[in-house]
């Protein structure tokens, strides 16, 4: 699926493929959204921009998420098991398969049964490839199941799952091995440590700094010159301005064979009388319900209602419909996009609220869900729009209007 992205307040969109991104203009935060075809293509190498191709930053950031998500969904899931499981059936139990071993142990109560539903078997058998290779897996030959191991959770794959710092995996990057190709590892691991540094001293997250395909190129190519660095895809003015010459020594010193130290992060210290941040009050990060309607960061309540749409399961009606309420634009927009990936028309009521929202991404997405899932309740709502003061929400009605009645 199609994103438009918002480099400076890290808002994504997703886009119909019949929606012209013409129409979208700018981020509410005033500044553009750029086009992707596919986060994931991108992300290998073969994506193709279609518009302001000049940032990739948010791209990595939301890998590095995705990625860190998923690995740690797979590793609650062994640690939720009642016993030790074989690895295939730890895949099919994540991917929601109704077969008979899941029905009679009652396995698809658990909070972590289906949730990678949309991910293939391929994909899911790589994954735990990589977490056994980690070490955050252990497996076992047990004679029940000669041809699979069992897997168990080892001491750092559980600390892993109540990590809150997102873990850079690689698989889609440094697994592509064309991607590395040419590529000085030595030189590559430096520019991240200063990446990583640099990032610290601001206090900001480090694909705000620079992203890993950036670096990458960076290790590839040794630019020594702004005007190389600059022919460097990702790269440009306000990167050279800020940090530009601190990469371009590093690559200098390195290139010469000059020792290259990265200085120790500088913190700033904390004032007398002011107050460390209080921790969130959810101990368990797959508590997913509880997370959207009551974890403080925007940030998470938004990845969450993501995830519950992905698993297109209706027993996260409820609450998704309760987050269409959340103070925070961004949780009701997609708590609306996952109501139409559901399909449940208990979620009429709540959607057709969100008609009159005042940000019109919001009213977009609660047009485009009410499309979704036919509801003839919501034609007369739907009807009002079209006097609505953003175009693509008064197409998106109309787009609502026919597949209702096509129905």
């Amino acid at each position: 699926m199609p994103y438009l992205i918002c480099e400076h307040c890290n808002v994504y969109y997703e886009v119909n493929s019949e929606e012209e991104i013409t129409k979208f203009g700018n981020c509410e935060c005033g500044n553009p959204l750029n086009y992707y075809e596919s986060l994931e293509l991108y992300l290998k190498g073969r994506g193709k921009i279609k518009r302001l191709p000049q940032h990739d930053s948010i791209i990595g950031e939301l890998l590095d998420l995705y990625e860190s998500t998923v690995l740690k969904i797979i590793l609650y899931a062994v640690k939720e098991l009642p016993h030790e499981m074989a690895r295939g059936r730890v895949v099919v139990f994540l991917r929601g398969s109704k077969s008979s071993f899941i029905v009679d142990e009652n396995l698809n109560q658990l909070k972590s049964y289906s949730v990678l539903s949309g991910i293939s078997r391929k994909k899911m058998d790589k994954l735990m490839e990589i977490l056994v290779e980690k070490e955050f897996l252990k497996t076992r030959t047990v004679d029940e199941y000669p041809n699979n191991d069992v897997v168990s959770l080892t001491e750092e794959g559980n600390s892993f799952i109540f990590n809150k710092e997102s873990l850079d995996m690689g698989l889609f990057e440094n697994k592509n091995v064309d991607l590395m190709i040419g590529v000085d590892e030595e030189l590559y691991s430096k520019l991240r440590s200063l990446r990583n540094r640099i990032a610290e001293d601001i206090e900001m997250p480090a694909y705000i700094v620079c992203a890993n395909a950036p670096l990458i190129e960076m290790a590839r190519k040794m630019p020594v010159k702004p005007e190389a660095m600059l022919s460097i895809k990702g790269i440009g003015k306000k990167f050279m301005e800020n940090y530009g010459e601190n990469f371009l020594n590093l690559i200098r010193d390195y290139k010469s064979g000059k020792t290259v130290h990265i200085p120790n992060n500088k913190r700033k210290p904390q004032k007398k009388n002011e107050k460390p941040p209080e921790p969130p009050e959810i101990h368990d990060p797959f508590d997913f319900h509880n997370i959207i309607l009551n974890d403080p960061r925007n940030i998470m309540r938004t990845h969450t209602a993501f995830l519950l749409g992905e698993t297109r399961d209706s027993k996260h009606v409820d609450v998704l419909c309760q987050a269409t309420k959340d103070t925070d634009g961004n949780v009701r927009r997609l708590a609306a996009a996952a109501l139409g990936k559901i399909g449940d028309k208990r979620a009429e009521d709540a959607l057709i609220d969100l008609l009159q929202d005042p940000k019109p991404q919001v009213r977009q997405y609660a047009a485009t869900s009410l499309g979704k899932i036919k509801s003839r309740k919501a034609l007369p709502y739907l009807r009002k729009l079209d006097n609505d003061p953003v175009v693509y929400v008064q197409e998106k009605a109309k787009w609502a209007i026919q597949k209702i009645r096509n129905d």
